[in-house]
């Protein structure tokens, strides 16, 4: 099931305000795998902090990472194709962002 641009932001503004409401410590990005880019990419593990989101479109997924950065989290959307999930998660000293 797919989410409005208005609900996918909600979930993401909401889930970071939870866990410490510090953009610059988030880092945030689409992608067609997005369950594959937070492990072998980014060297996510069990037990990090993160969230991710099914868009309705590439476009639509753009859109939220580029809000989610000009709050300050850093990364951006991936421009492959099919790049329709959007993920964040809380840096730290293991993970590549």
């Amino acid at each position: 099931m797919t989410n409005s641009t208005h609900n996918i932001l909600n979930s993401f503004q909401s889930f970071i305000g939870k866990h410490g409401n510090d953009y610059a410590e988030w880092y945030v990005s689409t992608s067609e795998d997005p369950r594959g880019s937070l492990i072998h990419e980014h060297k996510f593990r069990t037990g990090d902090t993160g969230l991710l989101r099914q868009a309705r479109s590439q476009a639509q997924a753009a859109q939220v990472t580029g809000v989610l950065t000009g709050l300050g989290a850093r990364g951006g959307p991936n421009t492959r194709p099919g790049a329709h999930y959007v993920y964040a998660y809380k840096l730290s000293p293991h993970t590549r962002p």
